[in-house]
């Protein structure tokens, strides 16, 4: 069984993600945390107010995938990887300046989920073709 000890941030008010990043003060060390800072700053500006295709907000989405990640105490690392989860969507050019800004494990982590969705893209049949 699965369970989330931490949640997700909502709205749009910085201080609601502020407050997320600093529950996570119990479970990672200063630069852990400075780290994911990074990373959601990062995540904040390359999103913007882009939308997943099913229209959700990009940063949302994200942010709910890393809070998963903190309950299952994953490193932080790891939770800068999905804060990012939906940059290849937003600004594939952006790779350079992920890993110049937080690191090459990340960037290579960003760039590698983008490549699963265009692995599953290409791989999906339309229903009207699957006749």
């Amino acid at each position: 069984m699965v369970a989330v000890v931490h949640t997700a941030p909502t709205g749009e008010a910085p201080r609601s993600r502020g407050a997320w990043l600093e529950q996570l003060a119990l479970a990672y060390g200063p630069a852990e945390r400075d780290l994911l800072r990074r990373a959601l700053d990062f995540a904040l500006a390359a999103y913007g107010e882009t939308l997943t295709p099913e229209g959700e907000p990009w940063i949302e989405r994200a942010a709910g995938t890393a809070a998963i990640l903190a309950g299952l105490q994953l490193d932080a690392t790891s939770l800068a990887g999905a804060l990012l989860v939906g940059l290849p969507a937003c600004a594939p050019e952006d790779a350079a300046l992920l890993e110049e800004t937080l690191s090459a494990e990340i960037a290579s982590m960003v760039a590698g989920v983008a490549r699963m969705g265009e692995i599953r893209a290409a791989n999906l049949v339309p229903a009207n073709d699957a006749d």
